[in-house]
């Protein structure tokens, strides 16, 4: 299979932390409102239980449901970078935690260390970034060691350990996350390429064509441009793969792809569109030479083939160009169709 492989380029480097954060932003933005949601149904249901207790009492979860709310708020927004969502949640846990151990503080015999020991062990799953979760955990361990030596949960030494084991936990599980998330963001471009790219030639096949012209169509339609097409078909492909054998007409293919791949600029598109049949996509300025596009796209797959045993590097080629329209361009490809075929029985 020849579809481009996945390097691990800057490029993708930042596709996978890019999906990453999507990850976190779908599912964090939900966990700190079911949270909240939680404090609040607790609040509730001690204030109707125990008569004696009033809203007063529970103002350490009332802000704990006014950070997780503010942070679920700031997750949602659409206009909020990216960058920063990592760092949003981590402020959202340090919070959380550090109002634990207040409370703790202010009241020892209150269970809010443990709790605290809970966030700290499972805040860098809904973070998913290591500089965010680490920036984080700092100020959390320091905080719950001089809050639980202080309430007598252990001697400092003691403290510091069970902080660092619980931190350490949570980085490792962030780490085997980050891995299974990065792994699903692979197969994802993975099948996205097998769906859009021809296997043999790692060009675009007919859907990742269709795919990307609505993009091509815009970009030529601002600048007031045309588009054009190149239908190009190879000449005696039939007669290659039953003298010589398929594996002979896959490189002849493969020849063809390259060429028109290398000929062709940055923003042009080329697509494999059948068996031996081509399409190059080009935006086009009005009064567009077809002769020299044709000559310079038949003559680099002539050069590409040189010195090649069964082939000459023959093609024909078709051109059709029109407005850069939507709804048009796939009646361009086949006026461009008729002219390759009307050019092929005028040789």
């Amino acid at each position: 299979m020849q579809v481009a492989a996945l390097t691990d380029s800057r490029a993708d480097r930042r596709r996978r932390t890019a999906f990453r954060v999507l990850r976190a932003k779908r599912q964090t933005g939900t966990a700190a409102l079911v949270l909240a949601a939680g404090y609040a149904a607790i609040i509730l249901f001690n204030l109707i239980s125990e008569r004696s207790s009033t809203i007063g009492d529970y103002v350490p979860n009332l802000v704990s449901i006014g950070i997780l709310l503010a942070g679920a708020w700031l997750y949602a927004r659409p206009t909020m970078p990216a960058a920063a969502l990592p760092w949003i949640g981590a402020t959202v846990a340090l919070g959380l935690v550090l109002l634990l151990l207040a409370e703790t503080s202010r009241d020892p015999d209150n269970p809010s260390v443990e709790y605290a020991l809970i966030i700290m062990v499972v805040f860098s799953q809904f973070v998913l970034s290591f500089p965010a979760a680490i920036a984080a955990a700092v100020p959390m361990l320091a905080g719950y060691v001089v809050v639980a030596t202080d309430v007598g949960v252990a001697d400092i030494g003691d403290c510091f350990i069970i902080g660092l084991t619980a931190l350490a936990v949570g980085m490792v599980a962030l780490g085997l996350r980050i891995r299974l998330a990065d792994s699903l963001a692979i197969a994802l471009d993975t099948a996205e390429a097998l769906a859009t790219h021809d296997s043999l030639t790692g060009v675009l096949n007919r859907r990742g064509l269709i795919d990307h012209m609505p993009g091509l169509l815009a970009n030529a339609s601002r600048r007031g441009d045309l588009i054009a097409i190149a239908f190009v078909d190879i000449d005696g492909m039939k007669p290659i793969n039953d003298t010589h054998g398929h594996a002979t007409g896959d490189d002849v293919v493969r020849i063809v792809a390259a060429s028109l791949t290398s000929t062709s600029r940055a923003g042009d598109l080329v697509a494999r569109w059948g068996g031996d049949e081509f399409v190059v996509v080009a935006p086009a300025e009005h009064g567009l030479d077809r002769d020299a596009w044709i000559a310079r796209l038949s003559g680099g797959v002539r050069d590409a083939a040189a010195g090649h045993t069964a082939w000459d590097g023959s093609v024909t080629v078709g051109i059709a160009s029109g407005p850069a329209d939507v709804s048009e361009w796939q009646s361009l490809v086949e006026r461009a169709d008729d002219d390759m075929y009307a050019r092929k029985r005028g040789q």
